[in-house]
């Protein structure tokens, strides 16, 4: 079972929401762990209810940072806006959060779950273990949970839903579904 985290970006656990995947992805993953931040993203995007069920239930739980952390996450969400195309260092909060959560010495061997382009490229840099909802979905289709075809139909929920997988994305992915699915 994967050990993961969330972060706040408009995938992973939101994605999971939107395409009502939520069991499936428990089957996966034992339980994530979210920082207050993400919460908040969370709430904003229109998954209180969600959520909070989620919470209540224990497969998240929110972890606060300490004010030591909280100052160097702000280095962090420096470095994650220097290469994205977002530049505004509070935008890359929720990231810089979970990736400091990551850090602490009991979530060492943790994944966190990040698909934003500049945030994982700052994750590999510091030797992160990572993983996105196509990577959790990958898990469940290799542990035969859903089938290829259930796990691309996922992620074009998703995009439908404004979600940016292009269509070169899904059927890459699809292929590997693909794969796991017949090993």
């Amino acid at each position: 079972m994967i050990k993961l985290f969330f972060l706040k970006e408009k995938f992973g656990l939101i994605s999971a929401f939107q395409a009502k995947a939520v069991d499936i992805i428990k089957q996966v993953v034992g339980k994530i762990y979210i920082t207050p931040s993400c919460l908040k993203e969370l709430y904003r995007h229109g998954w209180q209810k969600e959520t909070d069920a989620e919470i209540k239930s224990g497969f998240i739980e929110v972890c606060s940072l300490t004010e030591e952390e909280k100052e160097l996450t702000k280095a962090i969400a420096e470095e994650i806006a220097l290469k994205s195309q977002n530049k505004e260092i509070e935008h890359h909060r929720g990231e810089a959060e979970a990736l400091m959560l990551a850090n602490r010495a009991n979530f060492k061997d943790y994944s966190v779950l990040l698909d934003e382009r500049a945030a994982r490229m700052v994750a590999k840099e510091r030797n992160q273990k990572l993983s996105g909802f196509a990577g959790l979905l990958i898990q469940a289709t290799e542990k035969r949970i859903i089938t290829p075809e259930q796990a691309k139909q996922f992620l074009e929920i998703c995009q439908q839903q404004g979600t940016r997988y292009t269509r070169g994305f899904i059927n890459s992915v699809y292929e590997m579904f693909k794969e796991v699915y017949n090993l």
